[in-house]
């Protein structure tokens, strides 16, 4: 049979069939016996990852919440206003400097993803409780004591941890599994319960 009579016995087929047919023959164009190995193994990895504990699962709603204010315009309230005039005070950087880290981050910690917190009564140390708030938003300069590799808006606590490493060294203990593992219970806590005593006692804990 030729082209031309497969083609011709095509188009007497309806508009459903012939869509079906479209995307049976692209889909066997796709079908490559490497990429489906690929895949397979790639599926037995996560499966993998998720079984031993290494990666947790999010709920739906959760995953879809983030996904939709990702995609959304970020709004700056007041207090995001309020910070970015300390901090340029502080950091001899415009306002503007700052909205706009706040807006690219989308207000969250740059290295856990948890909420930040920007009002001044948080930033403000409590007596008997230690210094501000964990999840108050401060300055990290990405390559301490310059910045050549500019700035993230981090949680407090974290920034405490990291200190005064290189930044060739936190980038490569940013991308272990352990430190992963730690922002993302980080994370989960402060979504939970933002308490001081929690997040202190999440963080005497480490990466435990």
């Amino acid at each position: 049979m030729t082209i031309e009579v497969l083609e011709a016995e095509a188009l007497r087929l309806s508009a459903a069939e012939r869509a079906r047919l479209v995307e049976r023959l692209i889909t066997s164009l796709d079908a490559d016996p490497e990429v489906e190995e690929a895949w397979s193994a790639e599926v037995e990895r996560r499966n993998a990852e998720i079984e031993s504990g290494a990666v947790a699962l999010l709920p739906g709603p959760e995953t879809l919440a983030r996904l939709k204010a990702e995609s959304s315009p970020f709004v700056l309230t007041e207090d995001h206003e309020g910070w970015a005039k300390r901090a340029s005070g502080k950091y001899r950087r415009s306002r503007e400097y700052w909205r706009e880290i706040i807006c690219r981050q989308h207000g969250i910690c740059a290295f856990s993803e948890a909420p930040l917190f920007f009002d001044a009564a948080s930033g403000t140390p409590v007596k008997g409780e230690g210094s501000q708030h964990p999840l108050y938003a401060v300055v990290d300069h990405c390559a301490p004591g310059s910045d050549d590799y500019g700035h993230e808006i981090v949680c407090n606590d974290l920034n405490d941890i990291k200190g005064h490493l290189p930044y060739d060294c936190f980038q490569a203990l940013r991308a272990t599994d352990v430190w992963q593992q730690f922002m993302q219970r980080w994370r989960q806590q402060a979504e939970r319960n933002p308490d001081r005593s929690a997040l202190r006692a999440l963080r005497q804990g480490g990466c435990a």
